[in-house]
């Protein structure tokens, strides 16, 4: 149009003063439309907003003409802003809304621009002409994501994470092209995608409302492991184990157990082999569900293998013999009865028999309380009596218990005849005969009136003991007491020993001075306290 004006005014010449002002201004508009229009503000300010770098859009209401301040940029980071009218055209400038400020951006909605500062300002027009006519429309402004961090590699099947900023608001991912649908925006900064069968080695990129991003390098895409089936024993007993079939194996890949409820691991895992191989459960002692984890060792790829198994486990019964029990031999042996018996789990009675030792049972017969039974040693018998506690047959896989009770029949000290009566002096000592010893026997000498311990026990020597009393000041009773293992016998017998008080004499008038040929006084000799049958005799001294 201009140069059809143009040339209208050079034919025309009368025209061109009236044209030439038109004709420069069609120019100026021309040119403007040329280099993109830069559209200032009616100094209206419609609102203040702040970007919330999310990911998430900030909206408001924006009439042509107005501005908008945008504030909490991130300066470096793209930001996409949108309209609800589609031919809306923004200006964005820095330092002012203004021509005084300096335009970082224009364009027809949707407009992406690079933040230079944390402030903007976002100038509606109604067109690229800067229209100012119409209402107010919805003006919304998210901030572009970028990715920041991918695995160098990703297994089809598997999950991987998307490290970055900005990602709410993300609507699908792509790899090499192939949409993944399962993924997670965890938070703004992170996603979570399970690569989809049929994807490949390639770009993974974010699409966002506010631009779509790409991952800065491919991502290698490996396959999973071969899909196999899984099978097993269904039913043990309590504390045994089982094994898990995997119907066919590969090599370079690894299967690992895993207890189904949380996927812990059972064992260690097992190498394939290109056949089918076992995986063994381990002891178990409830009814538990497994599943198979199968992991390229070179890869890293992971598959869990169909289906599951279920081990259910049966109760074990339970035999409680109770004891060990160590008696004494006795000539007329006792009935020792089983206390401490029981049995529990799967089963409900439980019966007694002899291994060894001979003797007798009160009942052989089952019981709900083998406890309440009685043993009865043969008589002469010492030594060791071993007895069975079996329970009934539960119903199920597991078999009855068995327990076994040891009862020790030790054999008592042989007996001996302890020395005679003797007395003494008081505060001295005298020595108890014994006539005989065995040698893995200790002998203690006790006072017999109460059985209290003197001195500390003699071991026997197979030949005749002598223990000493100690020292003495009253007439006392002894008795010995032999001890073989846990039983003990008095031997026969008491010796009585006879402690007498030591004579104590004084003498009056015992030093005299006396001239020849006269008499002394008499000598006077004093006991006390007097004692029975003691003689005293006179000596001289030098004589």
């Amino acid at each position: 149009m201009t140069t059809m004006l143009s040339k209208f005014a050079e034919n025309k010449g009368i025209w061109s003063t009236l044209l030439k002002p038109i004709l420069i201004t069609l120019m100026i508009m021309g040119f403007a439309q040329w280099a993109g229009a830069q559209c200032t503000s009616n100094n209206s300010q419609n609102s203040s907003q702040s970007a919330n770098n999310t990911g998430n859009v900030v909206s408001w209401e924006l009439r042509p003409g107005r501005y908008t301040t945008v504030n909490n940029l991130i300066v470096g980071r793209q930001y996409t802003v949108t309209s609800s009218l589609s031919t809306n055209f923004f200006t964005i400038r820095t330092g002012s809304a203004n021509s005084g400020g300096t335009v970082i951006a224009t364009g027809t909605q949707p407009l992406t621009f690079t933040a230079t500062a944390t402030t903007a300002y976002i100038i509606s027009s109604t067109n690229s002409s800067c229209g100012t006519s119409g209402t107010d429309r919805t003006v919304g402004i998210r901030i572009v994501p970028v990715i920041t961090g991918l695995p160098a590699t990703a297994c089809i099947g598997n999950t991987f994470i998307i490290e970055g900023s900005g990602f709410n608001g993300t609507t699908g991912i792509t790899i090499n092209g192939v949409s993944a649908p399962t993924f997670t925006i965890n938070s703004a900064t992170q996603i979570t995608v399970t690569v989809p069968a049929g994807a490949s080695t390639g770009n993974v990129v974010v699409q966002h409302p506010a631009g779509n991003v790409t991952g800065s390098a491919p991502v290698t895409i490996s396959n999973q492991p071969a899909n196999a089936s899984i099978s097993g024993a269904t039913t043990i007993c309590q504390g045994d184990d089982a094994d898990i079939s995997v119907s066919t194996s590969e090599t370079g890949v690894s299967y690992q157990l895993r207890n189904n409820s949380n996927n812990a691991l059972v064992g260690s895992p097992v190498n394939g082999t290109g056949s089918a191989i076992s995986i063994n459960t381990g002891i178990l002692n409830s009814t538990t569900t497994f599943n198979v984890l199968a992991t390229n060792t070179t890869t890293g790829c992971t598959r869990q293998l169909s289906g599951t198994v279920t081990i259910t486990v049966n109760t074990a019964a339970v035999a409680n013999a109770g004891g060990p029990t160590d008696v004494c031999f006795t000539s007329t042996p006792a009935a020792i009865t089983l206390s401490g018996a029981s049995v529990g789990g799967s089963a409900t009675t439980g019966a007694w028999s002899i291994i060894s030792g001979g003797g007798t049972l009160s009942s052989t017969a089952q019981s709900s309380n083998p406890s309440t039974r009685t043993y009865t040693p043969a008589n002469g018998f010492t030594g060791t009596v071993e007895l069975r506690l079996t329970t009934n047959d539960p119903a199920g896989v597991c078999p009855a218990a068995t327990a076994t009770r040891i009862i020790q029949v030790n054999p008592i000290p042989d007996l001996f005849m302890l020395g005679g009566t003797t007395t003494i002096c008081s505060g001295t000592g005298a020595s108890i005969q014994l006539t005989g010893s065995e040698t893995g026997v200790t002998y203690q000498l006790r006072n017999n009136a109460n059985n209290n311990a003197v001195g500390a026990p003699v071991n026997g020597t197979g030949s005749a003991l002598t223990l000493p009393t100690g020292n003495l000041t009253a007439t006392t009773t002894f008795n010995i007491l032999a001890t073989k293992g846990s039983c003990s016998r008095q031997m026969t017998g008491t010796t009585q020993i006879t402690v007498s008080a030591v004579p104590n004499a004084t003498v009056s008038n015992a030093t005299q001075s006396i001239c020849s040929g006269q008499s002394f006084t008499t000598i006077t000799l004093n006991t006390n306290p007097t004692i029975n049958n003691t003689t005293f005799a006179w000596t001289r001294d030098n004589v």
